[in-house]
Parts: structure tokens; C-alpha cells; sequence
């Protein structure tokens, strides 16, 4: 079926219902007597008319590619993706930018390809088809593509803990597996994880022990910033080694260093009067990244507290939370925080569910750019590797979490031991996903929906 169509036309056209609200995509190709040959009508869930767009005209390059054209003439009633493509434009949104550098890319698979606009009712086809999808979206209607997140599960609200990733055959050994992701930014991490212990407190050694993984230990505030500060100094006053020294079944990881050869730290903040004061104190410590929480993390306090810390330390990654709906991750983002940290609290009585959550939020991060964090909550070693793999196949770029054995019980060789396994589970459902790469498991991860899920 490939070489049937070397040259095609193709009808696109996006919708949102309420801009951001529930979206989809139509696709029309069409040969040259202008009969249809194929279609495609995609939910895509909510984000705004813009993305929708983008994304029908990727969909249609992306099919065009499998069905072997090479010549490709598209037609979109959407004046500003026209003219953005064709250079007349600039594209200043950091989300649009994301999606228009991909159709580009693609564009580079064609002998030929132009993209021209039309009025709205020469559209009315690829029209239908994008609102259907989105009439249909927890139907079984419509071709399902499996980009991020979409596709991952479709129909009600979920937990974490009522989905299972979905294994499927490859000939991906663990040791291929790769972890690195990003936290922010410029700040990169040799393993997907953020963590703070309950038992005792972040100490030293758990600090160092995770950064030396590749990992960020991050310090919970107390009832002044002092304790932070000494912890932070004692952290940084660890003699790191620059030497691959983590071990693991895929072989060694990188340490998390900053520029100064020492380990990396992060630290959490809570709005509140002396926020700025606060976090002065810690970044002069040598804080690496700030994490501002707040219970409602879209209120009035965590969005002055996002403004109030960018707007004094620019430079140091802010990641701020915890976001629970779409429209708090627009407000973060907005405000300019470089991570979104999406976690579900349960506060007088309201639960919600993190794996619908992350899959909205990832949308929000996709549109906006930045990147997103799942709180997955206080876990035990033994299971975090799975929660921390179905956090990032729900969309997350990172999982943070609190260990609840890292006392004096989990020090030494007993603490190193326990990372070590948790990487070494976290690549082997990856190598059983089939996906080698922490990106892979966002965008392609499937899930099943699994009985007895709890709170998150």
C-alpha cells in the first residue's frame, strides 16, 4: 500500500470546544480527481484551536509518510498556521514553537510540499471529522494515534494506582535502556527522580547517595530557613567524584554535579511573608533549584510566590505545585515557573486522581513548553520504581517522592543498594514497555485499567 499514493492532497483541520476545552483533529487526503483515500478524525484532548491545529497538520504528515507520498500539497483554513509554516510569521508561543520545529522536520521526508489556506467553508469535511472527534471522544470511534497522552486511556478518571502499564514484545534488553530526562531547563538528570526522606529528614547521605545516581535530593523547609542552610552546606561540602561511581544493571550513571564539581541540591518553600527572604538565603547557600508548594497550586499566594522568585533570582529553575486541573497548570506555567509539579492532595475531602491529572497537565506542558513533575507521594523503595514509571508513561518528565525508610536503618550500603535496585527495576519496565528512553515512555506507554486502585 505504501507507493499507491506518491501524490496526494490533504484537507486539515483542529477544534477546540472551548479554547483550551476538549479538542480533536481532522484529516482528509485526497487523490488527484479529489475522491477520498483516507481519513482521520482524532480526540486530542483538551487544549486550545492553535495546538489542535498543529497537531492535524503533524497527524496528516505523519500518515502521509506511511501511506509512501512524496508529494504532498496540504490545505488548512487556519490563516496563522499557514503563514507561520510558510515563513511570513514568526512563532513567538513556546508550545506552537515545539509543534511547528516538528511538521518542519517532517516536512524534510518530502520531495515536494506546500501548505495553502482556504476559507473555512472549503473545509467542511476536515471540519466534521474534528468536531466528531471530539462529539466521540470517549467512544470507540475515529483512528487512535498513540501520541502522548491522548491515547493512553480513554473513558472516566483514574488513580495511579487503578492503571498497569501495559507490556508489550521487544527485543530491548535493560542494559539498553537509557534514564537521563529533564528537570528544567539547562538541568538535566541522570535518573527521573526527585526525593526527600520522612524518617529522619533529608541527611547528607541520602542526599549524596542520590546524586551521585544522577538523581536531586530535595530539603522540606522547618520552622526557619537555617536548617536548610546547614544542610545544603554540608551537602555541598561532600567530596563528590565526577566518576560514573552509580551501579547499576545498565551499567554506571552519571552524578548529578554542579559546575563547582559538588552534588546538586534542591530545596522546597512554602508561600508565605518571608518567601523571598527565605529563598535568598537558601540560593546563597547554593541551593540548585527551588520548589515552591502550595496546597492549592493555583492560588492567588503560589502564583505572587512564582512572579516573586523569578522575578529576584531568575536563573535558579523554579518548579512550583501542586497543580490539580488544567487550568491551575495554564495559571503556573503562565506565571513563569519552569516546571509544573502536578500532585494530587487529598484536602478536606477532595480526591483526585493522578494519572488523569498527569495526562491533562502534560497537554498544558506540551502547549506552554517546561516540563512536569508527578508528585507520586511517600512511597518505600520497593515500590517506587513502579509508580515512578507509570507517573512518566502518564506524561511526567520527572517523579518526586518521599521514602519512608531512609532512617538510620537505610544509611550505607543498605541505601546504596536500595537505589541501585530501584534503577535497575524502573530499566526493566522500560525494556518491557519497549521503550528505551524516559521520552519514549511518555509518548508511547499503554496502560490497562486494573482493579482496587487507591487514592493517587
Amino acid at each position: 500500500m505504501g507507493r499507491d499514493f506518491i501524490e496526494l492532497t490533504v484537507f486539515i483541520d483542529g477544534a477546540s470546544s472551548g479554547n483550551p476545552g476538549h479538542a480533536g483533529a481532522g484529516v482528509v487526503f485526497c487523490d488527484s480527481s479529489q475522491n477520498e483515500v483516507k481519513t482521520l478524525s482524532v480526540y486530542l484532548g483538551q487544549t486550545t484551536n492553535n495546538v489542535a491545529e498543529y497537531r492535524a497538520l503533524i497527524l496528516a504528515l505523519e500518515k502521509a509518510i506511511d501511506l509512501g507520498v512524496r508529494r504532498l500539497t496540504i490545505f488548512s483554513d487556519s490563516e496563522l498556521l499557514v503563514k507561520q509554516f510558510s515563513g511570513s510569521y514568526r512563532v513567538k508561543n513556546a508550545g506552537l514553537k515545539t509543534l511547528f520545529e516538528k511538521a518542519k522536520k517532517l516536512q524534510t521526508k518530502f520531495d515536494f510540499l506546500e501548505v495553502h489556506h482556504i476559507p473555512r467553508g472549503e473545509n467542511q469535511r476536515a471540519d466534521r471529522l474534528a468536531r466528531q472527534a471530539i462529539s466521540h471522544r470517549n467512544s470507540s470511534g475515529g483512528e487512535r494515534l498513540s501520541s502522548m497522552p491522548t491515547s493512553k486511556l480513554i473513558g472516566g478518571v483514574l488513580s495511579l494506582n487503578e492503571v498497569s502499564l501495559l507490556a508489550e514484545w521487544s527485543d530491548l534488553l535493560p542494559d539498553r535502556v537509557r534514564t537521563e530526562t529533564t528537570l528544567a531547563d539547562g538541568f538535566d538528570l541522570g535518573i527521573p527522580l526527585v526525593a526527600t526522606s520522612v524518617a529522619s529528614g533529608t541527611s547528607t547521605t541520602f542526599a549524596s547517595a542520590v546524586a551521585q545516581r544522577g538523581g536531586l535530593a530535595v530539603l522540606r523547609p522547618g520552622r526557619s530557613p537555617q536548617g536548610q542552610v546547614e544542610a545544603i552546606r554540608k551537602i555541598k561540602a561532600v567530596k563528590a567524584s565526577r566518576k560514573n561511581s552509580g551501579k547499576a544493571s545498565g551499567g554506571f550513571l552519571s552524578p548529578n554535579l554542579d559546575q563547582r564539581g559538588r552534588f546538586r541540591v534542591g530545596v522546597v518553600v512554602n508561600p508565605a511573608e518571608d518567601l523571598l527572604a527565605r529563598t535568598e538565603a537558601l540560593v546563597k547557600a547554593g541551593a540548585d533549584v527551588v520548589v515552591l508548594e502550595a496546597s492549592l497550586g493555583h492560588g492567588p499566594e503560589l502564583l505572587e510566590g512564582i512572579a516573586g522568585i523569578k522575578g529576584k533570582f531568575p536563573e535558579i529553575p523554579l518548579i512550583a505545585g501542586d497543580v490539580t486541573d488544567v487550568a491551575g497548570a495554564h495559571q503556573v506555567l503562565k506565571s513563569g515557573a519552569d516546571g509544573l509539579k502536578a500532585g494530587a492532595p487529598f484536602i478536606l475531602g477532595i480526591k483526585v486522581p493522578l494519572f488523569t491529572v498527569l495526562q491533562d497537565c502534560a497537554q498544558v506542558v506540551e502547549e506552554h513548553g517546561g516540563t512536569l513533575v508527578a508528585d507520586v507521594g511517600t512511597t518505600e523503595f520497593m515500590v517506587a520504581s513502579s509508580r515512578i514509571a507509570r507517573a512518566i508513561g502518564a506524561g511526567a518528565h520527572v517523579a518526586m517522592t518521599s521514602f519512608q525508610t531512609t532512617g538510620t536503618s537505610m544509611q550505607g550500603q543498605l541505601l546504596t543498594e536500595a537505589l541501585d535496585n530501584l534503577v535497575d527495576d524502573l530499566r526493566m519496565i522500560m525494556s518491557c514497555c519497549g521503550t528505551g528512553t524516559i521520552q519514549d515512555l511518555r509518548r508511547k506507554a499503554k496502560f490497562v485499567k486494573v482493579r482496587g486502585g487507591g487514592q493517587a
